[in-house]
């Protein structure tokens, strides 16, 4: 089977990792989750985040922009063009992968289900607003 062409909206697929970035930078504050976030990842409050966080930002804004792709090329076969449909694709998305492959870090990976579960909703908002706005941003 072959996959048809269709038009990459190069705008929207880097919307869509800014996005990630924004929720991300906002979700981690120590105001929002980051306190509970750094408790169960073992990190201390206030302790420094070491070097190389241009390149952990870096790395992070990469996968960012392939999910962003990757989400745009789902919606495209799923033939989402309204913010409903995407909501719907999005949705299932979160749930067949960002609830699933993690879990095995909490069965296999001794990561607590407190951690999970900020990292799930994370991604529920993220993976929401993205194939919402590339829905629509075609």
């Amino acid at each position: 089977m072959m996959m048809d062409a269709f038009h990459l909206n190069l705008w929207a697929v880097l919307v869509a990792g800014i996005i990630n970035m924004v929720v991300g930078s906002v979700w981690y504050m120590p105001a929002v989750f980051g306190t509970i976030w750094m408790r169960e990842i073992g990190m201390k409050p206030g302790a420094p985040m070491g070097d190389g966080m241009a390149k952990s930002y870096g790395i992070t804004f990469i996968g960012a922009l392939v999910m962003g792709y990757v989400t745009s090329l789902i919606i495209h076969y799923a033939g989402a063009t309204t913010v409903a449909e995407g909501l719907k694709v999005g949705l299932w998305l979160w749930l067949g992968f960002a609830v699933t492959i993690p879990l095995n870090d909490v069965v296999f990976g001794k990561k607590t289900v407190t951690l999970y579960s900020l990292n799930a909703a994370y991604y529920l908002v993220v993976i929401l607003l993205t194939s919402m706005m590339l829905a629509v941003w075609r």
